[in-house]
C-alpha cells in the first residue's frame, strides 16, 4: 500500500515515460489532490477528500473517495467505484462492478457498470447502462439509451432523449417536461390554466384530477409509451411500469419543438430541477 499525505507527495508520482501520475500498488491520498494529469493505479485508489485530474483516473481494483472525484477525461475502474460526493466526468464512467454516489453522477459520454448505478442525486449521460438496477433520488437522463437488467427507480423521471429505455421494471413520480409542454397536450387542456399557474405545487394538481379523469388522460393514444408510464404513476394508478409496455424510437406524443437543446436551455425537463416546483 502506498500512501500520500500532502499535494507535493502526490505529484512527486509522476511518470514522465507515461505522461501521468502513476502508483504501482495500492493508494491511500490522505488529501484533497488536484491535478492536470491523468492518474493510474495498478490496484485501488482510495481518496481522503476530492480528486481533480484534468485528464483520466484509472484503477485496477476500486476507486473510493469519501468527497467527490472530478475528471476532464474518463473514469475506468476494475471494480467498483464509490464516492460520498459526486462523479463528474467529461468522457466515459466504467465500472467492472457498481457505481455509486452520495450526490450526482454526470457524463458528457455514458455510465457503465457491470451492476448497479445508485445516485442521491441525479444521475446523467449519453447513455446509462446497468447490469443490475438504476436508482436515483433526483432524475435520470440520457441522450441516447438507459438500459438496467433490473429496475430504474427514481424519485424524479427517467427520460431517454432517443426514447429508448430497457429494463426490468420502471418506477418514477414526477413528470418530465415543464408545464408549458403538458398544458398543451390535448387531454390536459381542459386544466390549462391551473396547469400553468406556478403557484400550484405538482402535488396539488395532482389532487384536481379524479380517478376516471386520470384514466381517461392516460387512455389518449397519442402518448408515447414512456410518457403514458410516467403519467400512470404519477396518477398513482400504478407503481411502476414493465419494461415490455415501454416502445421505445416513436416520437409519437411528443411535442415538434422539444429538442436535446432547448429542453436544457430552457428547463424543458423540468422547473426548478424537477415538476415538483412549488
Amino acid at each position: 500500500m502506498i500512501t500520500v499525505n500532502s499535494q507535493e507527495e502526490f505529484d512527486s508520482y509522476y511518470d514522465p515515460a507515461q505522461w501521468l501520475i502513476y502508483f504501482s500498488d495500492a493508494v491511500e491520498i490522505k488529501c484533497p489532490v488536484r491535478t492536470t494529469e491523468s492518474v493510474k493505479a495498478e490496484k485501488s485508489i482510495t481518496i481522503h477528500g476530492t480528486i481533480e485530474s484534468g485528464g483520466s483516473i484509472t484503477s485496477y481494483h476500486t476507486i473510493e473517495a469519501n468527497a467527490s472525484i472530478l475528471v476532464g477525461g474518463y473514469i475506468r475502474s476494475g471494480d467498483s467505484i464509490s464516492v460520498r460526493g459526486c462523479i463528474d466526468s467529461r468522457h466515459l464512467i466504467m465500472s467492472q462492478g457498481s457505481i455509486e454516489a452520495g450526490y450526482y453522477i454526470k457524463s458528457l459520454d455514458s455510465i457503465v457498470a457491470k451492476k448497479s448505478i445508485k445516485s442521491g442525486n441525479n444521475i446523467s449521460g449519453y447513455s446509462i447502462i446497468s447490469g443490475g438496477a438504476i436508482t436515483a433520488n433526483g432524475w435520470i437522463t440520457a441522450h441516447n439509451l438507459i438500459e438496467a437488467d433490473g429496475a430504474v427507480q427514481t424519485e424524479h423521471f427517467a427520460f431517454s432523449f432517443n426514447h429508448a429505455i430497457v429494463c426490468e421494471t420502471l418506477r418514477t413520480k414526477l413528470l418530465p417536461y415543464n408545464r408549458n409542454y403538458w398544458a398543451e397536450m390535448k387531454p390536459l387542456r381542459r386544466w390549462r390554466a391551473d396547469i400553468l399557474n406556478t403557484d400550484n405545487c405538482w402535488e396539488k394538481l395532482r389532487a384536481l384530477f379524479t380517478t376516471a379523469d386520470a384514466r381517461e388522460i392516460c387512455a389518449w393514444d397519442g402518448w408515447h409509451p414512456i410518457l403514458r408510464a410516467h403519467l400512470e404513476m404519477f396518477f398513482n394508478l400504478r407503481t411502476e411500469v414493465s419494461g415490455e409496455e415501454l416502445g421505445s424510437g416513436s416520437q409519437t406524443g411528443l411535442a415538434p419543438t422539444v429538442t436535446t437543446n432547448n429542453l436544457f436551455r430552457v428547463g424543458g425537463l423540468s422547473d426548478k430541477g424537477g415538476n415538483n416546483d412549488c
